[in-house]
């Protein structure tokens, strides 16, 4: 979608984690860009388990999630930002431990609830498709 002379915005199809060139044609004029940039395709992870699974709404239940976090800790994706956790709404820095295991903090909750607990590795800009509840 062309959004200004300098800006263009498209999605991606699926497509295996890894890095690709993205290259820009334009139109039906067949012009290819010159200046490709490389992108950063990764897997989703995977929650596999909480614990605890509940905490009082005080917050500040430290909570270990274990699954399969591929690039959790990999120096290659260092740049795409903070890890945080989401309890429904609420987003809380959390601490990567290693591929397997990210920790972080329950936050306040002003009412007994049981929310979805997601995982975001880009600052909070998009959260796995994967979660578990937490009350």
């Amino acid at each position: 979608r062309f959004l200004s002379q300098e800006k263009i915005m498209c999605q991606t199809p699926k497509i295996l984690p890894g890095k690709i060139l993205l290259e820009v044609v334009n139109g039906g004029s067949g012009l290819l860009s010159t200046n490709g940039i490389t992108m950063m395709f990764v897997a989703d992870s995977s929650i596999s388990n909480l614990s605890p699974t509940f905490g009082p709404i005080i917050g500040g239940t430290v909570v270990s999630i274990s699954g399969s976090f591929p690039f959790a800790t990999s120096k290659e994706y260092a740049g795409l930002g903070s890890v945080r956790c989401k309890f429904g709404p609420v987003q809380t820095l959390a601490t990567r431990i290693n591929t397997n295991e990210i920790v972080c903090v329950s936050p306040k909750s002003p009412v007994i609830e049981t929310v979805m607990l997601q995982l975001s590795f880009n600052s909070g800009k998009s959260f796995t498709e994967s979660f578990r509840w937490f009350s």
